[in-house]
């Protein structure tokens, strides 16, 4: 069973509220009631939070950016820069498509602060398993997160 994440910050992709099969959408419903009944809190990357924030995103998506944490944007240290860019190796190959690289970018947040990256996007999903054995990041669909949340729940 992967880790408790009630105890490591999980961090969500912004079509894991919306996007998806319908499994997925029920499943990021319960999802955010249990949190919020938990008092655990809906963590977003800033690079998400901007996208939820945009005009044209609906209504609950901006609602959900204003009430969740979010990261800041600083500058990256030599470090952190070399991280973004093996991300970018492992997903993007030789592309360079602007949508790939925001993943990128999300996913670089995710593993910086949290265990778990949430997302609906069936493009992130055949990098998992080396983003996992290279940062120690899960890429999960919400369904899949609210399995391993109700086994906790049942294990309290």
């Amino acid at each position: 069973m992967k880790p408790n994440p009630f105890n490591d910050q999980v961090y969500f992709d912004s079509c894991a509220f919306n996007g998806g099969t319908d499994e997925d959408i029920e499943a990021a419903g319960k999802l955010i009631h249990i949190f919020e009944s938990t008092n655990n809190k809906i963590m977003l990357s800033y690079s998400v939070a901007e996208e939820m924030n945009h005009s044209k995103a609906p209504e609950d998506k901006r609602h959900r950016a204003e009430y969740s944490i979010k990261t800041v944007r600083i500058p990256l240290t030599d470090e952190e820069t070399s991280k973004l860019k093996k991300i970018e190796e492992i997903m993007l190959g030789k592309s360079s498509s602007s949508k790939r690289k925001a993943d990128c970018l999300h996913v670089f947040e995710a593993q910086k602060y949290g265990r778990y990256f949430v997302s609906s996007d069936d493009h992130i999903y055949p990098y998992a398993e080396s983003i996992f054995n290279e940062f120690g990041l899960y890429i999960v669909r919400p369904i899949e997160l609210l399995k391993i949340v109700e086994y906790y729940q049942s294990e309290a």
